[in-house]
């Protein structure tokens, strides 16, 4: 194991510092390090005292490294009140672990790079962009979850503590606070009272006070902020919604970052005993608490998703709940797809709880409705409505439009259903793409097809065939034995599949979902997975034909399905050629 002594000498050999030697420094009081060595270096005139230190583990991890002699000199972004110099996110490195020489040196380079910039003032603007992480930092600093619009108006919020959580919410009255509260807060059971605040932006370009780390907020720097960066319409604004008296007081404030995001944070004010308001009168009694925002409003938390806010308006319909219908509407919602209506009349059962994504939790309970339950206690966000009931008596009842949705996703797994959705789909919903997906049983695979995206090519293309076996299938029409398992008797039966193949097929249909709403799906196609067929053969079944076509030539021949016979959307042609 390293000691101390070969640290020191693996400094000194990377050649960046000068006078090295060993030390005790506050980093050893960081927990987890154990080397600490002191050196210098010269960055334009300038003598830096560096301390680089490391764990047990290094070169596993890296190093870190404190400016000693930082208040020395002004304040530059990406250097702690401790000295620590923020080089780079651990996350975002690579260290060649055998070459600890070689970490040293570039790491010592990336932090003398990052204080020469602060020196030289390129980077002041970080000070800004990341001015969250300097108001974390001062004294007792609490969090506050926040589902409030950005925009350039001062505008009365609403906020409230949670019940037995260290940790506050506040909203805006143009977003449904109650119904993310209620996604919060668990076994609520009476009204929880709320308070007033005040959402205040702040103008672009504003250069306000940065905080120091374990600083005491002080009622100057809030009035600074406040006072001297609004744009006069919002400075009167403030003034009047502030001179009703108030027992306290939220202020929650926008700043314009210069990346063009936005840094949010805020500050409570307690004991203001219906006086007139701290921000424009002093000689007061009054206590400050610091307030770390976390935003979990859409528009900020889908941005994350992936696909960024570009879906946030689209409408899906999912026709049944089962496991991959479940799984379909997890990844929906974490797509920024988040209205979702999902129709299934059956109820969870005991023994499909480790293939659905609902799992005992919701046993018994409505499929649809298990997922709503679960998915919007999940992501606050989500919007479904589950119908509890099946497809043909929700249509018959009116409760489904099929022209208000952007794409309709069949995922029954009952292929006599889906000819009779595919009818009724060329004539109710001849402009909306459909999705239908299944899985083949005991993994060896899963499909979806994309209809209506064309004239030519539907579900029931896949069994013009005296057989009436699926052509896209990777099982053959002729089997020993049924597919059908039971362990109980006939009311049990169960096609044999995972987890896992349920997922997978998810997946598919929501990568081409996407792909439909970005215009990159130009015909109706077949697309397929390929699974493992060891089982599936050792169980005495057969393949078919297209299983063993390699992955290329099944996306070669994913638009031939099309049968010139079919009943449904073959009588207006009669070969491919004219498609």
């Amino acid at each position: 194991m390293m000691d101390v002594a070969a640290f020191t000498k693996l400094v000194k050999s990377a050649g960046i510092l000068d006078n090295v030697v060993e030390a005790e420094t506050p980093a050893l009081l960081k927990g987890g390090l154990v080397f600490s060595v002191l050196g210098e270096v010269n960055i334009n005139n300038k003598q830096l005292k560096l301390c680089i230190s490391a764990s047990s583990r290094f070169p596993l991890h890296a190093p870190v490294i404190y400016f000693i002699n930082h208040n020395e000199y002004d304040r530059i972004p990406h250097v702690q009140g401790d000295g620590l110099i923020c080089y780079a996110q651990e996350d975002a490195i690579v260290l060649d672990i055998d070459n600890p020489i070689g970490v040293i040196r570039e790491c010592l380079k990336m932090a003398i790079s990052t204080v020469a910039d602060g020196f030289a003032k390129k980077n002041e603007g970080d000070f800004y962009n990341e001015y969250e992480t300097y108001w974390r930092r001062l004294k007792d600093a609490i969090p506050i979850l926040t589902v409030i619009p950005i925009d350039d108006h001062i505008k009365v919020i609403h906020y409230l503590k949670i019940p037995n959580r260290d940790i506050m919410f506040a909203w805006s009255s143009e977003i449904d606070g109650e119904k993310i509260l209620n996604r919060l807060i668990t076994n609520q059971n009476k009204q929880i009272r709320h308070y007033y605040g005040v959402f205040i932006p702040l103008q672009k370009g504003a250069k306000i006070y940065i905080p120091k780390d374990d600083e005491e907020l002080d009622i100057n720097h809030i009035r600074e902020i406040t006072l001297t960066n609004l744009s006069p319409e919002n400075k009167k604004r403030l003034e009047i919604i502030q001179a009703t008296g108030k027992i306290e007081d939220l202020l929650i404030y926008c700043l314009p970052q210069p990346n063009d995001h936005h840094s949010l944070f805020g500050v409570r004010v307690k004991n203001i005993a219906f006086g007139k308001h701290p921000l424009f009168s002093s000689g007061r009694k009054f206590s400050l608490i610091p307030l770390t925002v976390q935003r979990i409003d859409k528009e900020h938390m889908l941005t994350r998703a992936g696909t960024g806010r570009k879906y946030l308006d689209k409408r899906i319909l999912v026709i049944g709940g089962g496991s991959v219908g479940g799984y379909l509407c997890d990844e929906l919602i974490k797509s920024a797809i988040v209205n979702v209506d999902i129709v299934d009349g059956d109820s969870l059962i005991p023994d499909n709880c480790y293939r659905h994504t609902c799992g005992i939790k919701y046993v018994l309970m409505n499929k649809a409705e298990a997922i709503k339950s679960k998915l919007e206690t999940f992501y606050p966000h989500a919007n479904i409505n589950a119908i509890n009931t099946n497809f043909e008596t929700a249509f018959e009842d009116g409760k489904l439009k099929l022209n208000k949705y952007d794409t309709i996703i069949v995922a029954t797994g009952n292929a006599t259903l889906n000819q009779y959705l595919n009818r009724l789909f060329r004539v109710e919903a001849s402009k909306t793409p459909v999705i239908y997906c299944w899985l083949d049983p005991l993994g060896i695979g899963g499909h979806c097809l994309i209809t209506n995206i064309t004239q030519y090519g539907c579900f029931q293309c896949l069994y013009t065939n005296e057989d009436l076996h699926n052509i896209a299938s990777f099982t053959n029409k002729e089997q020993p034995k049924s597919f059908s398992k039971s362990i109980t008797g006939c009311g049990a039966a169960y096609i044999p599949y995972g987890s896992l193949d349920a997922i997978q097929t998810a997946i598919i249909v929501v990568r081409n979902l996407l792909r439909i709403f970005e215009g990159e799906v130009a015909q109706n196609c077949v697309e397929s997975w390929k699974g493992n067929a060891d089982l599936f053969l050792s169980e005495g079944y057969k393949l078919a034909s297209r299983y063993f076509q390699s992955i290329e030539e099944l996306e070669r021949s994913k638009h031939l399905f099309y049968q010139p016979n079919c009943t449904i959307c073959g009588r207006q042609r009669t070969d491919l050629q004219t498609e």
